[in-house]
């Protein structure tokens, strides 16, 4: 208890400092948590594709490219091709406003065109975003209940849907590496 007529000092400027570190660290998912959220995506996601060989895909689960130090969550090959598949684990609601929505492009495309780019257009590549833990809400008079983004129903819907091609992904199999 303060003595009267003292007055309190304000906290020094590094208290303040340390205790809204101390906070941020605290709120913050860990490196950890992120990885074992990932994880459980992408087991989701393997659980989804359980069976789709009786449609004519091979899954590779956690594909690596040689030379890249990054991995493909899965990797489909079929009678459409190639389809890789970014698996995700969110809690934020996903909206989808369009049929090819920006959001795709930003998790998944890049990969899209690494692969496509290694196989020097031999066959079509295609990009899915597999979305656990988050609703994903579609306008679905503007063509995004066709976009390659959802949860482990639509991902399969939405392969019924593809296209086949003559030269289908089975043809690139050597390209990927299976880390598991």
């Amino acid at each position: 208890m303060a003595a009267a007529g003292l007055a309190l000092a304000p906290p020094p400027r590094a208290a303040v400092a340390v205790a809204v570190v101390a906070a941020i660290v605290a709120l913050w998912p860990s490196k950890a948590g992120r990885w074992a959220a990932g994880a459980a995506g992408e087991r989701a996601t393997a659980r989804a594709l359980q069976g789709i060989e009786r449609e004519g895909y091979e899954v590779l689960h956690d594909v690596g490219l040689a030379g890249r130090s990054w991995n493909l969550d899965h990797v489909l090959l079929g009678p459409a091709g190639i389809v890789i598949v970014e698996s995700k684990q969110w809690r934020r609601p996903v909206r989808v406003a369009r049929r090819h929505p920006r959001i795709v492009d930003e998790r998944v495309g890049w990969q899209v065109a690494a692969v496509a780019k290694l196989l020097g257009g031999r066959t079509d590549v295609h990009g899915f975003l597999c979305v656990h833990g988050a609703a994903v809400r579609r306008r679905w008079w503007t063509g995004a209940r066709w976009a390659a983004v959802g949860d482990g129903r639509h991902l399969r819907r939405w392969l019924r849907r593809l296209p086949e091609v003559p030269e289908n992904g089975q043809m690139a199999r050597g390209v990927f590496e299976a880390r598991r």
